[in-house]
């Protein structure tokens, strides 16, 4: 599967890490961690990518912690087999390592376009833009499974302002449809609706 390849290069990105680190990667593992089983255990991504893997599986949570900047680490989570959770799909997220915190925004994931119908192979790239006053842009390259199999790049977009980290799903869909560009990010303002998917 076409997938299979893309996974392992994805996977291949942080297998190694230098020692300075182990420590905060650690710290921020066990955040994803439980974010991803707060609810109950998911499935292994093994299930999600289709590939053979040992017993155990992929965890059903994978950070990419080399794609990282500034404390900034996009991860892939599976939500199929979380009791009481109809969500078949395995789904993207940042965690921001805020002194002490480690902030995951609580996204919706139902903004209409592919994160709602296509498994979350993992993320291609995190930039961040410094924006106005007090914001901190951070747009992930999310990688989606299409219709003929194929990975389909979407942008995704999120910010830190005034301590909250959020998800902006109009953002991420203007910039998605090219309506704006990431240039456009540094003359952006907030208003109530932009925090409506933040960590809590």
């Amino acid at each position: 599967m076409k997938n299979k390849n893309l996974l392992l290069n994805l996977v291949s990105v942080i297998v190694f890490y230098s020692s300075g680190a182990i420590a905060n990667s650690v710290d921020v593992s066990s955040a994803v961690k439980n974010y991803t089983f707060k609810e109950g255990e998911p499935y292994g991504l093994s299930q999600v990518y289709q590939v053979n893997a040992p017993d155990v599986g992929f965890p059903p949570y994978y950070v990419f912690l080399k794609l990282g900047i500034e404390n900034a680490y996009p991860f892939v989570f599976n939500r199929e087999g979380v009791p009481g959770k109809d969500e078949p799909y395995s789904r993207c997220n940042v965690v921001l390592k805020v002194n002490d915190q480690n902030l995951i925004p609580e996204r919706k994931y139902r903004s209409g376009y592919a994160e709602d119908s296509e498994p979350c192979l993992g993320i291609d790239k995190l930039q961040t833009v410094k924006g106005s006053k007090d914001i901190k842009w951070y747009v992930a390259d999310a990688l989606y499974q299409s219709e003929d199999n194929s990975p389909d790049k979407t942008d995704e977009v999120y910010f830190y302002s005034g301590g909250s980290f959020c998800f902006s799903q109009s953002l991420s869909l203007k910039l998605a449809a090219n309506k704006i560009s990431m240039k456009d990010l540094k003359n952006l303002s907030l208003n109530e609706k932009d925090f409506e998917e933040c960590a809590k």
